[in-house]
Formats: C-alpha cells, sequence, structure tokens
C-alpha cells in the first residue's frame, strides 16, 4: 500500500468496482476503486487479491496497492469464487452484495497511517473501505463484521496466511498512533507435540514467554545431550508453521498468534537444521539467516547489500524505523560506532566521511545516512554489495572476529526480516562464539525482541545460555532410566548460576574426564585429608571440576 497524503478536508467516498482509469463521470466527492489482481493463486478456490486505487477529487489518483478483498453472499451471476465479472463502466458498489476488505499485513497497516497527514484521513479511507480492522473499532458496523467472520472465503482464505491472521487480531493499536502499537500480542503460552526418530513416545515441549517482564523472558532455551531431539523440536515447529501440520498450538486460543518465522543458521552447519526457503509458501513468510555472514538467502548478496536495503527502508515497527532498531540493538558494542563498509568509488571522488586504507576505500556505515540527499544516495551506491564488515581502529581497518561478525551479520539481517509476532529459532549459536560473547548475544537478541514485540527458542549445548534466562524459560533434555526421552525444568534458579552448577545439572558426569576421576582414586580415604589436598589443588583445578569433587564426595564449605 503505497500513496501521498490527501489534503485535510470533509472526506466523502464513492466506491465502485471497476478500472478507474474508465471512469467517465464527474463528482465532487472522492472515488474508491477495486479490480480483481490477475494471477492463478487461491486460497480453497477463493481469489481474495484485489487491487485498489483512492481518487481524490480532482480525479488523481492517491493511494494504490493491494488488499484482500471478500464478498458476502457472493455466488452470483456476476461474481464467481470472490472473483468479480468487471464491466466496460465501472460498477457501484451499492449495486453489488456486501464486501468486506483487509491489508495484508501490520506493516501495511503502518505504512497507510504514515502515508497520510493525518491519522483520522487515513481511518476514514479504511472505513470507506470496509476494512475489518477498521470495522471492529466501529460499534455501528459490528453487525458487518460478524457477517464477515462467518463467512467461508474469510474463515479458509483471509486467515489462511499467518501476516493476515497476525494483523486482522493486532493492528488495531496501530489506527490510534504508531507508537500506540501493542507490541504484546504474541502467543504466551506454545504447546508442541512432536515424534522423535526411533523413539515410540510423544514428546511435549511447554514454552512460555512474558513480553513485558524486566527478565528476558521472551527467549526459550533447550539444552541437552546429543541425540535427544532439540533439534528435532525446532524442525517440528518449523513445519508446523510452514506447512500448518497443527504440532503447534496456542495453549488458549489454539492458533498460535506469530506473523513470521525466522530461522538462524549457525556457521559450519551442513544438516537440515531448517526446512528450505520456499517462496511460494503462503502460509507464513519464513527466512533463513546464516550467523557466519555469508548469507544464502536470496533477499541479499551480502553485509553491504543488507546495510543499504535496512538504510534505504521506511518501515516502522512501533514508531521505529528498521534502522534505529539496529542501531538500538547494537549501541552497548563500543565497536559498532567504528564499523565499516567497503565502498566502491575513484579516488578523485570527494565523498564525506571517506577512509583510505591498503588501496581500498571505507566508510561508517553509521555515516552512510547522513549528511544531504545526495550524498547520502552516493554513498549508498557506492557500497560494494559483497563487503563484509571490518573494524576501524586509529584509521587502519581490521576484520572483525567470528562472534562480533555474527552480532553484526545477525543484526542486520534480522532488522531487515523481523516484524511485530515473530519467532525467531536458533540451533547452536554458539558455535564458532567465544563464551564471552554468549551474554552480549543474548543481550542483543533479547533487545530485538522487545523491540519488535517477538520471541526466540533456542538448541544449544552451552550452560552459558542457559544463565541467561530464567529456569521458567529453559527445558532439559535427558534420557531416563527406561531409555525414553524426558524434558524436565531445572531445579535450580538459572539466571546468573553459576556455569558449573548447570552443567552439572544437565549433562550429569560429562564435565569430568577418565582423568579426573583417577584423582578420585588417589585421594585419601578420610574426609579430612580429602579437604586437605582439594585446596592444595585449587590454583590448578577449574571451578567446575572442584565443584564435582565437592558433589561426588560429599563435602560441604562448612567443612573446609
Amino acid at each position: 500500500m503505497i500513496g501521498k497524503p490527501f489534503k485535510k478536508e470533509e472526506y466523502e467516498f464513492e466506491v465502485y468496482f471497476g478500472d478507474w482509469r474508465e471512469c467517465k463521470f464527474k463528482s465532487d466527492k472522492h472515488h474508491i476503486f477495486f479490480s480483481p489482481v490477475n494471477n492463478d493463486w487461491n486460497d480453497f478456490k477463493f481469489r481474495i487479491s484485489y487491487n485498489v486505487h483512492v481518487l481524490n477529487s480532482q480525479g488523481d489518483c492517491i493511494l494504490g496497492g493491494e488488499l484482500l478483498l471478500g464478498f458476502i453472499d457472493a455466488e452470483t451471476s456476476r461474481i464467481k469464487n470472490n472473483v468479480i465479472e468487471l464491466r466496460n463502466e465501472p460498477t457501484p458498489a451499492s449495486r453489488l452484495p456486501d464486501f468486506f476488505t483487509l491489508l495484508g499485513s501490520m506493516s501495511e497497516y503502518r505504512t497507510l497511517m504514515v502515508s497520510q497527514e493525518d491519522y483520522d484521513i487515513a481511518r476514514s479511507i479504511l472505513g470507506a473501505m470496509n476494512d475489518l480492522v477498521e470495522l471492529k473499532k466501529r460499534s455501528s458496523k459490528s453487525l458487518l463484521v460478524d457477517r464477515a467472520e462467518k463467512t467461508d472465503v474469510f474463515k479458509r482464505a483471509f486467515m489462511r496466511n499467518a501476516d493476515h491472521f497476525f494483523a486482522y487480531h493486532n493492528a488495531e493499536s496501530i489506527l490510534d498512533g504508531l507508537m500506540g502499537e501493542d507490541l504484546s500480542a504474541m502467543s504466551s503460552n506454545l504447546l508442541l507435540k512432536y515424534n522423535l526418530d526411533a523413539f515410540s513416545d510423544e514428546l511435549e515441549l511447554n514454552l512460555k514467554f512474558d513480553q513485558k517482564s524486566l527478565l528476558p523472558k521472551r527467549i526459550n532455551v533447550l539444552i541437552g545431550k546429543n541425540g535427544l531431539g532439540k533439534s528435532q523440536a525446532l524442525m517440528a515447529i518449523s513445519k508446523s508453521l510452514l506447512y500448518g501440520r497443527g504440532q503447534l498450538v496456542d495453549v488458549h486460543l489454539e492458533r498460535p498468534m506469530i506473523s513470521r518465522l525466522l530461522a538462524i543458521v549457525s556457521p559450519g552447519d551442513t544438516s537440515s537444521s531448517f526446512p528450505p526457503e520456499r517462496a511460494s509458501n503462503k502460509w507464513i513468510k519464513y527466512r533463513k539467516i546464516y550467523l557466519g555472514g555469508k548469507n544464502r538467502s536470496k533477499s541479499s548478496q551480502g553485509f553491504g547489500d543488507s546495510i543499504v536495503q535496512l538504510l534505504r527502508s521506511e518501515e516502522e515497527i512501533a514508531g521505529q524505523l528498521r534502522y534505529e532498531i539496529f542501531q538500538a540493538s547494537l549501541s552497548f558494542m563500543s565497536e559498532f560506532k567504528n564499523t565499516v563498509v567497503e565502498v566502491d568509488i575513484d579516488d578523485d571522488q570527494d565523498l564525506r566521511g571517506i577512509i583510505y586504507y591498503k588501496g581500498k576505500h571505507y566508510v561508517r556505515i553509521s555515516k552512510i545516512n547522513k549528511g544531504s540527499e545526495q550524498e547520502r544516495l552516493d554513498l549508498m551506491g557506492a557500497v560494494v554489495k559483497t563487503s563484509q564488515p571490518k573494524n576501524l581502529i586509529d584509521r587502519k581497518v581490521y576484520p572483525f572476529s567470528s562472534g562480533q561478525l555474527s552480532f553484526i551479520c545477525f543484526a542486520v539481517q534480522a532488522c531487515l526480516f523481523i516484524e511485530n509476532g515473530t519467532l525467531i529459532l536458533l540451533d547452536e549459536p554458539e558455535t564458532h562464539m567465544h563464551p564471552n560473547y554468549i551474554s552480549d548475544f543474548t543481550r542483543l537478541l533479547d533487545s530485538l525482541l522487545e523491540a519488535t514485540g517477538s520471541q526466540a527458542i533456542m538448541a544449544t549445548h552451552s550452560a552459558y545460555f542457559v544463565r541467561e534466562v530464567p529456569r521458567d524459560q529453559v527445558h532439559i533434555f535427558k534420557r531416563n532410566e527406561y531409555g525414553a526421552v524426558d524434558i524436565i525444568r531445572p531445579r535450580l534458579k538459572t539466571f546468573g548460576a553459576d556455569v558449573g552448577s548447570i552443567s552439572y545439572f544437565v549433562f550429569d558426569d560429562d564435565i569430568t574426564n577418565s582423568l579426573v576421576d583417577k584423582l578420585i582414586e588417589k585421594l585419601p580415604s578420610d574426609k579430612g585429608g580429602i579437604i586437605r589436598e582439594i585446596e592444595a589443588l585449587k590454583g590448578e583445578l577449574s571451578s567446575d571440576v572442584i565443584m564435582y569433587l565437592r558433589r561426588r564426595l560429599e563435602i560441604n564449605r562448612e567443612e573446609d
């Protein structure tokens, strides 16, 4: 939906079905024209994609785009499978069955509101189009909404796509102003039921989220040994959302309140952790992001291309531009202000803020969107699409570490695609990431989720991720005494907990090795002697091993 602002005046609309260019009459009113989109796609036989054009009283087309349109009691001689047969002269809507419309996503409602100088004008346009989100706010029109919700075209076609479903239930908050957008409407309790390969019993995974919590309760962590179903859980979630399999449900609403799916692929991951991207998928918008920085998604050729797309984007979420969300999410990184990207310019070009180093030209990404419009366009046009971000230190350019590179590349790709109500899935994001970076990565992830009303589910082997979230968000996969898999909650309070304590509970004796077992055999037999030996070895044993020895030998700190 794109358009120019109307002038502020009284609005009265005449609505027609037909080609607006065929309009041969004069009127001092504004006009809305609908016509079916000429494509072969249908939803359960219904074709619901329609073009819309809004004309001002002078006949200028001010607003245009696509939306969803359905008829009530639609099967007539002129309407088949929700497609109206157009005639040479546009037909007034008053001569046809009642109709209703819906914009395709939350972003389209935001775009419409931004395109008009006054929110009341935008809402007048929506009201004249019988937009269901607008009509739900008008008690006088509630009967039309009730009738629309009972139609097959609404239940089967309008609500089939996750973006449409989410917008229908949540876009009302946008209509009073973008700053008031509700970011807490996503499902707060999801239940996954799935079967593991080689196991007969069905597993249940109960995922709870809290968008308004001071603690990072927007993230759920799955942890355990290999082969117990963590990655299979992520795959089951993906397939349920992508193919409508119903394995993932909202405990209260049945259908998950999720608008988009974003899968994060770890560096070097060659397995099929997530389904492939499919451009033709009509259930939910889906994208894969590669943490290593070399994004294989069709949407982007590289970091340089992605950062330019982000800078050019005019989309907002809750009043923030996507690039502003990106900047805010990385604001804690001291390196961010000195992140540069390569630009392809001639030596004699005089562009602001260019750094020359070892035969190449660079510019800080924070400076690309500064200056005059011409300067911004020149810089964005010069960015090398396949270039990677680098770090500027004392006017010298250095590569980022793998952890820093993962941060920045993840942030820019996520901010390009994320939408209010996005579910992000991550499979072993700690791969090639130093433990010191895990806390910062979680902070970055939680900032993105908070800014966009989104949530994340992560499968990991790292106890460092577990200590970043409360225990209600942690799910430990363990094999029980019968060889089956159980999913349990930790007994200890995980948020900020000692990593060794978490590792011991999750992985049992796995923190030790044969040499530690051999050490136990050589310790004195009396408890006092054991304590003295352990104290003498403190400078050479890790804290995890010391804690393990204490538990194994049943030594309390009070006995030291």
